[in-house]
């Protein structure tokens, strides 16, 4: 369709400038054979400015690219041009293999001719991605080997992207979701036993509070014998020391000038603690 476009494109200059110079018009399959044919010398001159960058060993290359090897089920570009759907260490292991296989062709040091646009490089690319290797294999060698050519430089960026994208599906999916479920389930685990314990210290802090509501100076040993007459010390001590385990310390406050106390650290606390 974008081939199309463009001829219809030409076309209708070519009729214009005719029709400005008041020049006699051709019937319209001449003229569109003569389109056809401009169009075609222009992708010739491609074909031959890609191909021509190539050393005989790098054509050698591409062209292996077409063939099975012995054992295999496919050519190697046909297997390159699948990435790994499903985000797995084994699919990870593959595309790793894949991208360290395409990159080490090397072509990504080739210099391309200043006068290939990268359009053009994408449309070349864009072809090679989805012909069969027996179309390809059809064409002339400078058109086969630029396809070729273009369509790996597109799956030496495309692979990488592959990668990067399956490790972070597998750290989302599988590792911070797994280590998320594992803490969860810890957590719940050790949920009726910091319920226990915290209802212990409960029962301490309350008897102390109900101490200081009396109105009477105590000394320190008669509080403890108070506490001790409901939660025994050697319980208590426990107590604490399992919720600390189980329980984060609470941040550092530190109070403004403003009065009001926000986390040591925070933005908020240093932008009131700026002069």
């Amino acid at each position: 369709m974008e081939h199309r476009g463009r001829a219809r494109h030409i076309f209708t200059d070519g009729v214009i400038w005719l029709r400005t110079g008041k020049v006699l018009l051709p019937g319209v399959t001449t003229l569109a054979r003569l389109v056809a044919r401009v169009r075609d010398q222009a992708l010739d001159r491609l074909h031959q400015a890609l191909f021509g960058v190539l050393t005989p060993r790098q054509r050698a290359i591409l062209e292996l690219l077409l063939e099975v090897p012995e054992g295999a089920r496919a050519s190697d570009l046909e297997r390159w041009r699948k990435r790994p759907s499903v985000a797995s260490g084994k699919n990870l292991e593959k595309a790793l293999v894949r991208a360290q296989e395409i990159l080490g062709l090397g072509l990504s040091a080739i210099t391309l001719p200043p006068e290939v646009p990268h359009r053009r490089l994408v449309d070349l690319a864009r072809y090679g991605m989805g012909a069969t290797a027996t179309a390809l294999r059809r064409h002339g060698p400078s058109r086969q080997l630029a396809t070729l050519l273009a369509t790996v430089l597109y799956l030496e960026g495309k692979s990488v992207d592959d990668c990067l994208d399956l490790l972070d599906l597998l750290m989302s999916t599988e590792l911070i979701g797994k280590a998320e479920t594992t803490v969860g389930k810890e957590r719940a685990r050790q949920h009726p036993k910091l319920a226990r314990h915290s209802a212990t210290l409960a029962a301490a802090v309350e008897t102390l509070l109900e101490v200081t509501e009396y109105g009477e100076e105590l000394s320190l040993e008669q509080v403890w014998e108070l506490i001790d007459a409901i939660v025994p010390r050697r319980e208590l001590k426990a107590a604490v020391a399992a919720v600390t385990e189980m329980v984060p310390p609470p941040t550092p406050m530190t109070t403004g000038r403003c009065g009001r106390c926000w986390p040591n650290g925070s933005a908020r606390f240093q932008a009131s603690s700026r002069p």
